[in-house]
């Protein structure tokens, strides 16, 4: 048997009536009524987002003859030529001549042309996956006052022209491994 001793807060609410179920400031006058039928003709109102201002993005590359463009797992995009092989490129010069295609083939030799570039910071994709650098390579570019950063070559594309953008003289090597 039920009585009025019922102490679930959804029994007494449903108890009191349907405006008590509202919380303050919620009643069912807010949708303009107080039946049903208000409800339900609130509810069918066409939706309109707000109205938005648009915005164009532009990137400034100053006056660089080379820039990044797209990557993928076996390509390289420099303005609109694709290069297959492992390249090097600052924002002046574009090499698609390096002959480094693994990490392994890294060294002073394979260093040296970046150099002579003239950088202050070197950008060495190394391939699919980041490779951390060895030792002596860090020490090489130390010891030259050159900074040096090793990541995937992804992610060495995209930090090259953020580094180009904001006019930093800066030199990227990129390891493009042929498809397998």
């Amino acid at each position: 048997m039920r009585g009025s001793w019922c102490r679930s807060p959804l029994t007494r609410v449903l108890r009191a009536g349907h405006a008590a179920a509202h919380a303050p400031g919620c009643t069912p006058s807010a949708w303009g009524g107080q039946g049903p039928r208000a409800k339900a003709a609130y509810n069918t109102r066409r939706y309109e987002p707000p109205q938005r201002q648009s915005m164009q993005f532009a990137q400034e590359f100053g006056d660089a003859r080379y820039r990044i463009r797209g990557y993928d797992q076996a390509s390289v995009t420099v303005n609109d030529t694709v290069y297959r092989q492992s390249l090097w490129l600052s924002p002046d010069e574009l090499h698609a001549d390096w002959p480094v295609r693994e990490v392994a083939a890294l060294g002073e030799a394979a260093f040296q042309p970046l150099i002579e570039a003239g950088p202050e910071v070197v950008v060495v994709g190394t391939g699919a996956r980041c490779v951390p650098p060895r030792p002596e390579w860090l020490r090489y570019f130390a010891g030259r006052g050159i900074g040096v950063e090793f990541m995937d070559t992804p992610a060495a594309c995209r930090t090259f022209n953020v580094l180009m953008a904001e006019g930093r003289r800066v030199v990227c090597a990129l390891i493009v491994a042929p498809p397998a």
